[in-house]
């Protein structure tokens, strides 16, 4: 494989002695080498399926693992690692910890994984370690997935982008009072909204009048992402 087609939480297939074994990508690091003449590579580690350390390797010695024969489920939760009071974990390609200091289990991404990494909550209070684990997993996929504006900006229901808008790819960005709006390529398609039941969602169906909406949900995250996968024509694999 080349470094090109390595991403984060890819599966794949490490070479051993001992044969192939089925693999998880934790981490790319593009490096440039100086000695040939600024040709880019990449650092790995990957995390193997049988347990043991994480693991730092070449790119020679992965290859793609076909997902027909990947025994591992689609939907599993990271593997996790004991460290310290809590747990640690990897995702999008980012460290995150798991730990409970007796008021609920948090989620923390980015904490001091490499020097100068910045920390942000992801989760707070969940019953149980699985569930903030896979709640954080749902929020970094969906920023992964959707540009998050942090500014509030005005909303397109008059017809007329807000400024600060991209236009490029899915996009969502606070119009005020717990409210946001979703556009894909710069169009209005959906909103979200906090309630007295959690959050609510909708997708604007392709004349502009009707729209589905959701209820009941735990978090932004996955008020948007039901707008991204739903959304009619949506091309939800870009």
């Amino acid at each position: 494989m080349r470094f090109e087609e390595f991403r984060p939480d890819a599966r794949v297939l490490l070479a051993t002695r001992a044969g192939n074994v089925p693999a998880t990508v934790l981490e790319v690091v593009l490096v440039s080498d100086a000695a040939a003449a600024g040709r880019v590579g990449c650092r790995l580690r990957v995390a193997c399926d049988g347990g043991g350390p994480m693991r730092e390797v070449v790119p020679g010695a992965l290859s793609p693992l076909d997902p027909e024969v990947d025994v591992r489920s689609a939907g599993a939760l990271p593997r996790l690692w004991r460290e310290g009071t809590g747990w640690s974990f990897w995702r999008g390609g980012r460290r995150c910890m798991v730990s409970s200091a007796g008021a609920g289990w948090d989620v923390v991404e980015g904490l001091a994984a490499h020097a100068g990494g910045v920390a942000s909550v992801l989760v707070r209070g969940r019953r149980t370690r699985g569930e903030a684990v896979a709640e954080g997993v749902v929020k970094i996929d969906a920023r992964a997935a959707m540009r998050f504006h942090p500014q509030v900006m005005a909303s397109m229901r008059g017809g007329q982008a807000p400024a600060g808008l991209v236009g490029e790819g899915w996009e969502v960005w606070p119009i005020g009072g717990s409210r946001y709006e979703v556009a894909l390529s710069g169009e209005l398609v959906g909103f979200a909204y906090r309630a007295g039941d959690g959050w609510r969602a909708g997708t604007y169906c392709v004349d502009g009048l009707t729209w589905e909406s959701y209820r009941g949900l735990p978090h932004l995250e996955r008020a948007v992402m039901l707008v991204r996968e739903e959304f009619p024509f949506a091309d939800v694999d870009d």
